[in-house]
This record gives C-alpha cells, structure tokens and sequence, in this order.
C-alpha cells in the first residue's frame, strides 16, 4: 500500500501538498497562495469581458469579436497619441488582459504620435466595421473606458489629446471636488 504523499504512479507528492496545504508563491510576509493567485487571472478575464460586453450592448452588436476587435484599435489609437507616463498611467487602472491588448505592438520610443488624427481613427474604424458608424463605435469604446478609469485619469487623457480627437469622448470627465 503507498504512502498518502505518493501518487498511483510512484510520484512523490510534497507533504504539505498531501497534508492539505496550500503551496504559496513569492517570499516573507507578502506570500500569496497560489490557488489565490489563480483567482487574480479569473478576476482579470471577468472585468475584461464586462468591458467587451458592454461595448457590445451599447452598439447593438451581439458580437464579441467585433467589440473586442474596436476596443483593441481605440486603445491603440490613444496609446499611440499620449504621451508616455500618461500612456502608462492610463495602462495601470485597466484588467491585466486589456493592458496586455494595449501594450500588444507598442513602440514607445514613437509615442506621442502627433500625426494620428480623428480622420485616421475614423477612417480605421469605417474600414473594420464598414456597415457602423465610426464615430458610435468611437464613443461607445470611450464610454465603457470612462466607466472603468478614475475621472482624474480620464481629464488627464482628454488634455494630452488634440481637441479633434477629445471631442470623441461622449463627454467630458466630470470635476472631482
């Protein structure tokens, strides 16, 4: 007969694994449980997936791919635009996949772009989704961000962007007192 700690095929099993201990990842006191961890990346797909399901709702597609698709080339869009430490602060209040989404092909040392216009954007977004508006597809993408960023970020990407481009945001952010 095996032992607790050993599998059907001989393979040890570390013992505080057998004893029911969860094995925890890092070091001192900031260790974390790595079945917790593992929660961290579910968390991150579920906010993602609410931010592509709402600009899926607000633009009446029932097409995941297709609101993904437009949140990926509006991020782009603004990543490419902002200046770099407003880039990145925009970057660290999105979910973990989203960011990874908008850092995907990024050169920093070209950022800002300053030859990025609305005309491009819109022009972008008439070539992927030729049978919508550009424009409603612009904004409801900025929506669902200004849902999910702090006002105080959202300010702070609007004064980076050229009035032209800005004026896509559905609104401004409101003035936190």
């Amino acid at each position: 007969m095996q032992a607790p700690d050993e599998l059907s095929r001989g393979t040890r099993v570390p013992r505080d694994l057998a004893r029911g201990r969860v094995p925890s990842s890092g070091v001192g006191s900031n260790r974390v449980p790595i079945m917790h961890s593992a929660n961290l990346f579910g968390n991150s797909i579920q906010k993602s997936q609410s931010w592509v399901d709402e600009i899926d709702t607000l633009i009446d597609w029932d097409d995941r791919r297709s609101a993904l698709r437009a949140l990926r080339l509006v991020l782009h869009v603004w990543r490419d635009r902002l200046p770099l430490n407003e880039s990145a602060q925009f970057a660290a209040q999105m979910p973990t996949l989203i960011r990874g989404i908008y850092y995907e092909g990024w050169r920093p040392s070209e950022t800002p772009d300053k030859r990025l216009t609305r005309s491009e954007l819109l022009l972008e977004l008439e070539e992927a989704f030729p049978d919508y508006d550009a424009e409603t597809i612009c904004r409801a993408v900025c929506k669902v961000i200004a849902r999910h960023v702090s006002p105080g970020e959202i300010r702070d990407i609007q004064a980076a962007l050229p009035k032209p481009l800005r004026e896509l945001w559905i609104e401004p952010a409101p003035l936190e007192i």
